[in-house]
């Protein structure tokens, strides 16, 4: 991938509207998004799309994010894992402890705020090789609460 191209990220959360927001956000802030609401169509739109970026919502209905993340992991060639970012409610230093040693490589917790996307797509970009779009219009606003 080279440095001008819009980084791909897939959205994983079983919450549309929450997902769908999260898409929006990512939009505006350059990306090139899908998003996707359960395991299995994460699971093959990752081996199609060679996303550089995915964030995971942790509960995922009756699915576990930190399984799926892992599935992903196994089924991607080492130079074509996304930076994994999970994605939560559950936003205690427990719970993101236990995401990171699961493999997740950051943590989000929700209400998502627009800053602490930037810093995650800062982070993404150092360890994949893109430079995301500087967009600074966009105002600082939080997603909508875990349904």
């Amino acid at each position: 991938m080279t440095h001008s191209e819009q980084p791909t990220v897939l959205v994983v959360d079983d919450d549309v509207d929450c997902a769908q927001s999260l898409c929006d956000l990512l939009g505006e802030l350059g990306c090139c998004v899908q998003a996707r609401h359960d395991g299995r169509s994460a699971v093959e739109a990752a081996v199609v799309l060679r996303p550089a970026l995915m964030i995971v919502d942790l509960a995922l209905g009756s699915e576990d994010g930190c399984r799926l993340m892992n599935t992903i992991r196994d089924l991607l060639p080492p130079g074509d894992r996304p930076v994994m970012v999970c994605l939560t409610g559950r936003a205690d230093p427990r719970t993101e402890l236990e995401c990171l040693q699961q493999g997740f490589d950051l943590f989000l917790a929700k209400p998502l705020i627009t800053e602490a996307l930037h810093e995650v797509l800062a982070v993404a970009a150092s360890r994949r090789r893109w430079r995301p779009q500087a967009n600074l219009a966009v105002r600082s606003r939080p997603l909508p609460p875990p349904g």
